[in-house]
């Protein structure tokens, strides 16, 4: 099974409160945009096993354009204003690789829909640290 994705994610802090200053004071993440474009796939053997790997790549910071997203989406749905963005991360490409393995345990007999795996996951990249 094949897969794409174009995404645009936005990240602020949880407390919005009435003005830069009282953001900066309690931050607890900073701002950021992130565009990206994936591709990945998913191989489903006749083991029941399954391996999925991911690769990603895309641009945060001001490049992203997360503050004009998320203040037009606030604007169009009457939300209140964001403040913080003007310490948003700088402009940084990134490239993410991820791959996942699942080791079936139990089969899936007699039309059940319960299996069981062991599950191995990897990641590799420069935007989650």
């Amino acid at each position: 099974i094949h897969r794409a994705e174009l995404a645009h994610k936005v990240y602020n802090t949880v407390s919005n409160l009435r003005s830069s200053a009282e953001v900066l004071a309690i931050m607890d993440r900073p701002f950021a945009g992130w565009f990206s474009a994936s591709y990945g796939a998913n191989l489903i053997y006749k083991s029941q096993h399954i391996l999925q790997y991911q690769v990603t790549a895309g641009i945060m910071g001001p490049a992203a354009a997360g503050r004009q997203v998320q203040q037009g989406w606030h604007k169009l749905i009457g939300l209140y204003k964001v403040y913080g963005w003007e310490y948003q991360l700088n402009n940084e490409a990134g490239l993410n690789v991820a791959a996942e393995y699942y080791h079936s345990l139990v089969s899936k007999q007699n039309n059940s829909n319960t299996t069981v795996h062991l599950t191995g996951k990897a990641s590799l990249g420069n935007t989650f640290t």
